[in-house]
């Protein structure tokens, strides 16, 4: 059994992920309401423990939508059911230890206990000891256009557990936006799990 997958369906973590998203207006499941979730919340956190501890446990389809923002450029906007918005948390919690060990440690966004008030002290500092130069960089669309298989290759190295990493699998093929025929799939959803993994 996934020792890691264990320790996210636990009692505990799960309880915690419930506290962080409880007042996310998302369906629990593509034909199970919020509302009808809360009448029963100790039964459907249960059979996700259960669903996550044993491998049955399968996301629910992404649902995007296209905003167009102030700047006229287009945003594809993913939207999760709760259901997996609690496992994805639960998963984060117990292997975020494994990406601050590869971080950079100047690298702000995504972690957890950091703060653009603390990236912008760090500049401060640096600043101080004559360090001047500041260098601005962007990557259009990146996480649009994130290789599936690169990605996938990269979180087998560093997460050693393979039961979690088969989870996250998952979540990335449902993610995807492009899966034409002869076209690799790439792309990730802004706002889930492997956008945190992937800073």
């Amino acid at each position: 059994m996934s020792q890691l997958l264990k320790k996210a369906a636990s009692p505990e973590v799960l309880n915690h992920s419930w506290k962080y998203l409880k007042n996310d207006r998302a369906m629990w499941s593509e034909n199970i309401s919020r509302k009808e979730m809360e009448k029963n919340i100790v039964l459907y956190l249960t059979k996700l423990a259960d669903d996550l501890r044993n491998g049955s446990y399968k996301p629910s389809n992404v649902r995007f939508s296209t905003i167009t923002k102030a700047s006229g450029k287009k945003r594809i906007i993913s939207a999760y059911t709760l259901r997996d918005k609690i496992a994805q948390r639960a998963v984060l919690s117990v292997i975020e230890e494994y990406g601050e060990k590869i971080f950079h440690a100047d690298s702000y966004a995504y972690r957890k206990g950091r703060s653009i008030d603390m990236a912008v002290s760090k500049a401060r500092e640096y600043i101080f000891c004559h360090m001047e130069w500041l260098v601005d960089a962007d990557i259009q669309n990146f996480f649009d256009e994130i290789p599936h298989a690169k990605l996938k290759k990269t979180l087998t190295k560093v997460l050693p557990d393979s039961g979690i990493v088969k989870l996250i699998h998952k979540w990335i093929d449902v993610g995807s936006t492009k899966t034409g025929i002869w076209q690799k799939r790439r792309g990730i959803p802004q706002g889930g799990l492997c956008k945190a993994l992937h800073n």
